[in-house]
């Protein structure tokens, strides 16, 4: 009975925080506008707080993430602009892969036996068809970006897919698009550090056309799923 309760206090708290949220628009701090604004004093302060800053990046992450705010993708480039690629490519996994374990474990104390009562008998046939191939579907919903990343950690939650399995296609699954974006960021470091000036030099330096045809084929997987999917059925 105060299990009850109290799952229904904390789903009122965190479904609150996330329409405040999004109500202030929180979103919009992450842009490009923004990132070529503070991207010097971005720069400094990290080289100033070598430890520091790190950790406050990955939290941000974190924060975004569990609470299904839109702009991991630009906070993703921020990383790689002002960690460099490498360093970037690596606090986005941890701040992503914490986040979305978190998310998915508020998601199935909140909604899991919730979803389970009122769905009865069809929920558990699709549990089940999910479970017998659950490393595949994951990887796919993680390497093709069809859906919301908060959608993607939302639903094997919801399926009772076990949380080391998640956790594993989870870290598995984000690093493509992260070492893309985080690539993107790289590039886009160099030419703010130019003044913003886009340059033939940079254009052609392997890391940029790596991120630049990496974000391209990124771009296209929905749409060849799409039609994929069209044409087996």
């Amino acid at each position: 009975m105060y299990k009850k309760y109290f799952r229904l206090f904390f789903f009122v708290i965190f479904s609150g925080l996330i329409v405040y949220l999004y109500a202030i628009e929180f979103e919009q701090i992450f842009s490009f506008e923004t990132l070529k604004y503070w991207y010097k004093d971005l720069v400094a302060l990290s080289t100033e707080f070598r430890l520091v800053s790190p950790i406050l990046f990955i939290v941000l992450y974190i924060f975004l993430v569990v609470f299904a705010i839109p702009g991991a993708v630009w906070l993703t480039v921020l990383g790689g602009a002002v960690f460099g690629t490498i360093k970037g490519v690596i606090y986005v996994l941890i701040g992503a892969s914490i986040g979305a374990i978190l998310f998915f474990l508020i998601t199935r104390f909140l909604l899991s036996e919730w979803l389970k009562d009122r769905v009865g008998s069809t929920f558990q046939y699709i549990e089940l068809r999910f479970k017998e191939h659950a490393v595949s579907y994951l990887l796919f919903l993680r390497l093709v970006p069809l859906f919301p990343f908060w959608v993607v950690n939302a639903i094997p939650a919801l399926l009772g897919i076990s949380l080391p399995v998640y956790a594993i296609c989870t870290c598995i699954g984000i690093i493509p698009g992260t070492i893309v974006y985080a690539s993107l960021g790289g590039s886009l470091g160099v030419m703010l550090s130019e003044g913003g000036a886009f340059k033939l030099d940079v254009a052609f330096e392997p890391l940029t056309i790596f991120s630049l045809i990496g974000a391209f084929f990124l771009l296209l997987t929905p749409i060849i799923a799409s039609k994929a999917r069209k044409k087996d059925s």
